[in-house]
């Protein structure tokens, strides 16, 4: 049993800090304890990131899928309908229109949350 006790003892002296008396040991300490909250930071942002892309990425899929349905109402409503009339005008500014709003929403919404080439601070990732 002593020998196992003095193995441990011996591991726990190697494996502590060493002191901090020496103002190089110090900075050293400090700066490797600056890093590591850094990079935890970072790992929080990671995860931060993946839970706003899988929240986001639903949202904009019902928003697309509700759009396109309405769209497809109209259409349909425009054609066998004869109480809902529409003039050329008025349905192909309705579609194209507010549809390239859509889209153009959608690119931009999903290039922020799926970029590859640059963090929040501007960095390559």
């Amino acid at each position: 049993m002593d020998d196992a006790e003095n193995l441990l003892e011996n591991i726990g002296s190697k494996l502590s800090p060493p002191p901090l008396d020496d103002p190089l040991a110090r900075a050293e300490a400090t700066s490797y304890d600056l890093a590591a909250q850094r990079e935890l930071a970072e790992l929080e942002s990671f995860r931060q990131d993946i839970q706003a892309r899988k929240e986001y990425a639903g949202k904009i899929y019902r928003l697309i899928a509700v759009w396109l349905g309405a769209i497809y109402v109209v259409i349909i409503l425009q054609g066998l309908c004869a109480a809902f009339t529409l003039s050329d005008t008025v349905l192909v500014t309705l579609i194209s229109g507010t549809t390239i709003n859509v889209l153009g929403l959608f690119i931009v919404v999903v290039n922020y949350l799926f970029s590859r080439g640059a963090s929040a601070d501007g960095s390559a990732r």
